[in-house]
This record gives C-alpha cells, structure tokens and sequence, in this order.
C-alpha cells in the first residue's frame, strides 16, 4: 500500500478493520480509530489513537503518522494516513517571492496548515527588487485585465493595512501616483481620452481616483519641462512598495502562523502521494494542496509535470540613487520604458532592462544599465547629481503567454501554479494568491480573473506553439 493514494467510500473496511460509527462528522479531537481498526493495515506500527483534527472544506480531517497516504471517506470525513520522515500539510507553497507569499498567508487566513519552501530564503529572487512600482493601465479602452489590475491595485491598501496590523511592519506602501510626459499631440489625444475612461472605469465619483492632464508646475522640478512640452499624464492610483519591507511582512507573517522553511530546495513531487522530496534529508513534505509559486523557476517543475514549456525567465536591472531631499513624497516617473521610483524623500530607485538573453541572472551589467540611467537624468533633474548607492540585477517570470498563469495544473493530483507575473507582479500578487487559495478551498464565490490567466488558456497556447 505504500505510495498510494485511496478513497474508501462507507461502509468499506478493507485497509481500516471496523469504521462504523463515524457519521455525523466527528467533532474536533474526537478518536476515530486506535490501533486496533489498524492492525489489518500496519500492524508493525503504534499509532495511539487518530483524532479529528480540525475542519476544512466543509470536511474534516484527521493525520496519523504511518508510512503512506490514504484518502478515507466517510460522508465528509477524509483521513490521511502519512508519515515516516514526512510532515504533513493542508497546502505546502514552493517558492517563498511575493506570490508565494501571498498564497501562503491567504491560505492560513482561511484555516488551512501551511508550509512555505524556498531554496535559498524568502523574495532572494526577483522579489528582491529595488524598483517596487505598482502601475495600473491607464483606462482608455477597458478590458478583462485592465480590470482586474485596477481592482487589484483598489484594493491593495486594505490589504497592506491588515498585513501591517497582523505583524506591525511597514511595508513601505505608499499611494504616490505617477506622470508621464506628453510629446507629441497624438499621445495628448490619448491622455484626453485616459482622462474619459478613468471617470467611468475608475469611478472617480465614488473613488476620487482619475487620470488628469497636467502642467509640469504641478511637479516642478521632478520632471524636466523640457522632457513634456505638452505636459503630462496624472493618475493618482499608481503607488509604491518597498520590497524589501513589504516581503519581510509577509515572511514574518507566515513564519508567525504557519512553517517557514529556507534552504531547503524541492528536488521531486511525487504527484500519486503528494509527496516533495526536498534537498534536506531526513525530511519530506506531504500536501494535500502543493502550489508551485517559485517565479520562473516554476516553469520547470510545471514542465516535469505537463511535459510543456510555459514560460521561462527575463533578467532585469535597476539602481538606487541617493538624491537631495525633496519637500515632500514625488510620484512615480514612467516614461517608455523608464522607471523613477521614489522610496523616501532623498532616495529613488531607477530601471530597467528587459534581457531575454544572459549569462549571469543576478550580476548587475554597469553597461547595460547605463542607458536607462542616462534617460532617467534626462528627466528628473534631482538625479543628474545624484550618489548611485546600489545596482541590483534578477530574473523576473514571464510566461510564453505574457500573462500570469493561475490555477490547477491536474485536479486529481492537487498541484496548483501561480506565477508570470513578469512586470506588473507586485500590484497583482495578493489578489492572484486570493483566487488559488479560493480554488483550493472550493470557494463558492471566486475573485474573477481574465480568461488568458487561466491555466486552460495556457496549455491551448502551448499545444498551439507545439
């Protein structure tokens, strides 16, 4: 019976002797079978007694330490037998970036044992980064993911305060808006027309949020007027995060409430157990729920799975300026591509790059950098003598798709994926992990995400690409 994964319908007693008696559902701490239902099964064993754990999915679920899994159903009672060097869980997370996270946290939120993995520690991947820009589309013309990334980024301060209260971190959250220069009259047109799209799309009524056409003394001297001689586009939506501080929340969160586990790397899943044989021996995992969130390093492991490429990684690198102290928090500075992302008064981040190609993911390139720093001091005059504190280089997750992808690789096997955020992860994270941690749990009202996120959307495009 090793390695196998059952359901005993009622009134069956082929591995567990006598279990009659069990329905209605057990109470919380009740036994539901001693040694002596299991002598038939492992007889070489002492388990004591196997009691009721705690309710879950509207079912209950009890855990015995033996050397396999079992899946026993009574009505609603399930029981998982697991063990030897295993420890068992409702959801084990790979992959401890800002998704990872997140999945984690929504999931302990909701009641259910957590085990997060990294194979290094928490966000020492592209949740690392320096830039943290939380950027909405602007809302010319709406479409399924304009909408969700505006509810998502809507909603993001509620969250924020809830994870701040939970742990009494900052996470360096702040609603700072963001501008772009106007050039030409074509893009003017265009922000006329963001400006239209953000009273409906936005409800500016109901929200004050909005798009606006601005001069540049509204920022003077953040952006070159030079850079904008038509002006430029406002939103008050766009934010910042400070990475660092917001992941250390998260992590101090899970680490709180649920199984925080660094350094330990998943070498295999055994997808008929639910079984992850990791890198530190004795220990192995068991999950009911495994969810594959390890930004692009994901795509590998989904790949062993589905026997499909789905994605890989894109390398990206930024800096940190320290630059004279402003009078008050400047917004956000986007311009094709560009990023001026202010963390604090005297201090901004600038980037990126976008590298399909690389050789090593994490060592910045001073040469390619350069070109973004250049276009950044063209724009914002606080640089141009400005200290480089720091450079920073990852590889950030986009899938071949270019959407993120969310949702159950195989029903039947309980493995889940979340990942591809590529650009726009860190404004979208909380409300992806909300929906899997939904689908897990079998939600009957579920956050709605865009068709193209859905892991059907892309498998077809896989199979499309052969």
């Amino acid at each position: 019976m090793s390695g196998c994964l059952q359901k005993i319908q009622s009134g069956a007693e082929p591995q567990f002797g006598n279990c009659e008696g069990l329905a209605p559902i057990p109470s919380r701490g009740q036994t539901i079978a001693t040694q002596k239902n299991l002598t038939r099964f492992r007889p070489t064993i002492d388990i004591g007694k196997i009691c009721i754990r705690k309710p879950r999915r509207k079912r209950h679920i009890a855990i015995a330490p033996l050397h396999c899994r079992v899946t026993c159903g009574i009505k609603n009672l399930f029981l998982l037998i697991v063990g030897g060097h295993g420890v068992a869980y409702d959801v084990v997370v790979v992959g401890g970036g800002v998704v990872g996270l997140w999945v984690a946290r929504h999931a302990i939120k909701a009641g259910m044992s957590v085990a997060l993995v990294d194979k290094v520690t928490c966000s020492s991947g592209a949740s690392g980064t320096v830039l943290g820009a939380l950027l909405p589309h602007l809302p010319r013309v709406m479409s399924a993911k304009k909408i969700f990334q505006f509810e998502a980024l809507a909603e993001l301060p509620t969250q924020i305060d809830a994870l701040e209260d939970d742990t009494g971190l900052d996470t360096g959250y702040a609603r700072c808006g963001r501008i772009m220069p106007i050039r030409t009259q074509r893009y003017l047109d265009h922000a006329k027309a963001a400006c239209i799209g953000s009273n409906v799309a936005w409800n500016t009524a109901g929200t004050n949020l909005a798009v606006e056409v601005r001069d540049t003394s509204s920022v003077e001297g953040w952006i070159d007027e030079a850079a904008a001689p038509l002006g430029i586009i406002h939103d008050n939506l766009s934010a910042r995060i400070i990475a660092e501080k917001y992941t250390t929340a998260l992590r101090a969160f899970v680490a709180d409430h649920g199984t925080l586990l660094e350094g330990v790397e998943v070498m295999d899943i055994d997808t008929g157990t639910g079984r992850l044989n990791t890198t530190t021996k004795p220990l192995d995992l068991i999950a009911h729920d495994i969810v594959l969130a390890a930004g692009h390093e994901t795509f590998p492991l989904a790949e062993r799975i589905l026997g499909l490429k789905l994605g890989g990684g894109v390398k990206g690198q930024a800096a940190v300026f320290e630059i004279e102290p402003q009078s008050a928090l400047p917004p956000v500075i986007y311009d094709n591509g560009v990023y001026i992302v202010p963390h604090g008064l005297n201090r901004c981040a600038v980037g990126s790059t976008s590298e399909d190609e690389f050789d090593d993911p994490t060592t910045p390139d001073p040469a390619k950098s350069e070109a973004f720093i250049t276009r950044a001091k063209i724009l914002c005059p606080p640089l141009r003598n400005g200290r480089l504190i720091a450079h920073w280089a990852g590889v950030r997750p986009r899938c071949t798709a270019k959407d993120p992808i969310i949702g159950c690789l195989d029903p039947t096997r309980h493995i889940h994926i979340a990942t591809g955020g590529y650009k726009i992860t860190f404004g979208i994270a909380h409300r992806l992990a909300q929906r899997l941690v939904e689908n897990i749990s079998q939600a009957e009202d579920v956050t709605v995400i865009p068709e193209t996120y859905s892991v059907e959307a892309h498998l077809e495009n896989a199979a499309q690409r052969g």
